[in-house]
């Protein structure tokens, strides 16, 4: 399944009976807090410096 996009190649599974392979989750996800926190800092710098 090389060059098939994650959403994709789980919901090909899932509808093959397999179970995913990737756990999507949303932004806003508690699991995330660290990521979205980096994400913000990185935009905040790209405001400041244009």
């Amino acid at each position: 399944m090389a060059g098939v996009p994650l959403r994709e190649r789980n919901r090909l599974l899932v509808a093959a009976g397999h179970a995913p392979v990737v756990r999507v989750r949303p932004l806003e996800d508690p699991h995330l807090a660290s990521a979205r926190n980096v994400l913000e800092q990185i935009l905040r710098g790209h405001r400041r410096s244009t």
